[in-house]
């Protein structure tokens, strides 16, 4: 990679997928590896729990998907800071993109919470105020999607922006909600 000029030269797509095209394929094996390891542990080498039995295994993939969602909106507010003050459009592109990631890792969260609540709480959702609180969070996912389809204009990119950040709010909410 040529050096960069000025700083603008780093916004620019080209440098962008040049940088992306050179790491994801590590990050892709890495991951794999990663994810292929923790589910054989948590599947075929932990034994059983004595209160929960069998069911305490669907945590390893409920925990590890929520703190995904927070990871992944906090890098959507990022990109959404970093489009407010740029404007260029290749933030909100990502910001996009990992939105679509981010609801995805929400869904799951609140699926695999439901399947594990089931059998340890007698139901399937209880409204407390982490679960809501969660619930909320995978809304905004929606709501935000939904209107970046909707809406495409540069004006409309601006005011998704500013969604996103407001929606972070929700994240010290969901995780300091059980203690409040």
């Amino acid at each position: 990679m040529k050096n960069a000029s000025n700083y603008t030269d780093y916004y620019r797509p080209t440098f962008i997928f040049k940088v992306t095209k050179y790491i994801i394929d590590n990050i892709i094996y890495l991951s794999i590896f990663i994810l292929s390891f923790s589910l054989y542990i948590a599947f075929w080498t932990l034994n059983e729990d004595y209160q929960q039995g069998e069911y305490y295994r669907v945590i390893y993939i409920h925990v590890s998907s929520a703190w995904n969602t927070f990871l992944i909106y906090y890098l959507c507010a990022i990109f959404s800071f970093i489009y407010i003050v740029t404007r260029n459009n290749m933030f909100m592109f990502l910001t996009n993109k990992n939105m679509e990631i981010g609801a995805l890792f929400s869904l799951v969260t609140l699926v695999t919470g439901s399947i594990w609540g089931k059998p340890t709480w007698g139901t399937w959702w209880v409204w407390d105020a982490r679960l809501t609180s969660a619930f909320l969070l995978f809304l905004v996912y929606v709501v935000y999607l939904a209107l970046s389809k909707i809406f495409t204009s540069s004006n409309s990119s601006f005011g998704l922006s500013i969604y996103c950040l407001i929606g972070t709010i929700l994240i010290p909410i969901i995780k300091k909600s059980v203690e409040w």
